[in-house]
């Protein structure tokens, strides 16, 4: 895995100003997409969209650091990747966010699916990991 320095480097993240007005409002959409999430109910029906939409959510979280931190990334690696910058993320979780990009770009853009079981521990996963991504906000 890379470092965040990388896609710096690479253009794939530029630095801005620091946009806190920018950072509460990804906060206050992807609090509104995980109660969307939530109200759905995981079925067989709904399952690859409580996927992408639990991918959104954390993804926007990340991105809400970023803004804080005065960065702004084009490229959805890059913002996974700058989770490795601060100690109490886990290398084994900072994947597991990786692998939930990849099984989104499957069902996005190749049209894979996902099961309802799937679905139901990626939303356990992005409970337990929006926790880890409010205290970092914070």
């Amino acid at each position: 895995m890379v470092d965040f320095e990388y896609f710096i480097l690479k253009g794939d993240v530029k630095k801005q100003q620091k946009d806190e007005t920018l950072s509460r409002a990804l906060i206050r959409e992807s609090l509104d997409r995980l109660k969307f999430v939530k109200s759905l109910g995981v079925n067989e029906t709904n399952a690859k969209y409580i996927v992408e939409n639990s991918y959104d959510v954390l993804r926007e979280l990340i991105e809400s650091k970023l803004a804080l931190e005065g960065f702004k990334s084009y490229s959805h690696e890059a913002t996974i990747i700058f989770l490795k910058r601060f100690p109490n993320f886990k290398e084994s979780e900072i994947k597991t966010m990786d692998n939930l990009r990849k099984i989104r770009h499957g069902i996005k853009y190749y049209g894979k699916n996902v099961d309802a079981n799937k679905a139901k521990e990626i939303l356990d996963f992005t409970n337990y990991f929006l926790q880890k991504l409010k205290s970092l906000i914070q």
